[in-house]
């Protein structure tokens, strides 16, 4: 909860500059509607989907290697991923759901969506995840490699390819 509380100030400014953005999105809290897309293009129970969104939390290495980060992060001056939001849970049970054998992402930063893709392709046993990233210091903490939030367990998985998006993914 103390999380929570850290960030609402953030949060507060943020919705009140975007207010569309936060309707749209208690909107679709409210409507179940993300589960209810997922549910569409995976087949897979909304109550199965919401039961992938606790088994991050549950999963004591990646709880503690959150822990970890959450603490790095408090300590930065720099602003950094929410650890626990729902569009990284929403993005780990699309992948729990979907099963699918390769993941790409554009764009990798500290590896907050990183960790949630690589872990979901660890539960299910199968898949590789390609991240393109920028290897921009000023999004990483001093000392911090691109990715570095991604538990080592989980990097057999991970294919991190260094360059600009629109110049690696037509190769």
């Amino acid at each position: 909860m103390d999380w929570f509380l850290q960030k609402f100030p953030q949060r507060a400014v943020f919705a009140a500059k975007n207010p569309g953005y936060v309707i749209r999105s208690l909107y679709r809290e409210l409507t179940s509607a993300d589960e209810r897309f997922l549910y569409t293009i995976t087949n897979v129970s909304t109550r199965r989907l919401r039961d992938f969104y606790d088994e991050p939390i549950h999963t004591q290495h990646f709880s503690d290697c959150l822990r970890s980060a959450k603490d790095t992060f408090q300590a930065l001056k720099i602003e950094s991923a929410d650890l626990y939001a729902k569009k990284v849970l929403l993005q780990y049970a699309a992948v729990r759901a979907a099963r699918p054998r390769i993941v790409v992402e554009t764009g990798v930063a500290n590896g907050v969506s990183s960790a949630y893709l690589l872990l979901a392709l660890e539960a299910n046993s199968s898949g590789t995840l390609y991240s393109i990233g920028l290897d921009d210091k000023e999004f990483l903490p001093e000392g911090k490699s691109l990715g570095w939030v991604v538990p080592k367990e989980l990097r057999s998985r991970w294919k991190l390819l260094v360059g600009d998006s629109r110049e690696m993914l037509p190769k």
